[in-house]
């Protein structure tokens, strides 16, 4: 990989649907990620940078505020694993809870934008590095007509 630009940071905000030391397996690819809705003067700042910024969820209803997706692949190109994101407390002590929706975290990450060495293809990339909950909110659960749980929001 050619790498252009390579910027290393953390931001705080708001999650949702994030699935940290669970990947998210609903899609063909599977991420370990977490959506994060950050102040409107950081969204501009991404924005200037290429990166899509979202301000509505798939129903078209408006998010917490403009959201940026943060993300890792579970597997590296040739197929070997990628490591887990770290997921600490606010005590800085390593924890594997679920992330509910609303809970405000800080995430670290590292953004790099370039050009593969044999595709040619142009990247960019916000690789999630690790979390940290400021403010937990426990994922909802409801009970379903059979009696099973059903979780709304949290590790997918």
């Amino acid at each position: 990989m050619a790498i252009i630009y390579r910027k290393e940071g953390a931001i705080e905000g708001i999650a949702s649907w994030a699935s940290i030391k669970t990947p998210n397996t609903n899609f063909k690819e599977h991420y370990y990620t977490i959506d994060l809705a950050i102040s409107p003067e950081e969204a501009e700042d991404f924005a200037s940078r290429g990166v899509k910024i979202k301000t509505k969820d798939s129903k078209g209803k408006d998010l917490e505020g403009p959201t940026i997706v943060i993300k890792r692949n579970v597997t590296k190109i040739d197929g070997t694993p990628t490591k887990v994101p770290v997921l600490i407390d606010e005590n800085k002590q390593p924890t594997d809870v679920k992330i509910g929706n609303g809970s405000r975290v800080k995430v670290h990450y590292e953004e790099m934008k370039g050009v593969g060495e044999r595709s040619k293809n142009p990247y960019h990339i916000i690789d999630l590095k690790g979390v940290m909950i400021l403010n937990l909110v426990e994922p909802e659960a409801t009970t379903q007509a059979d009696g099973s749980i059903f979780f709304e929001d949290g590790d997918f």
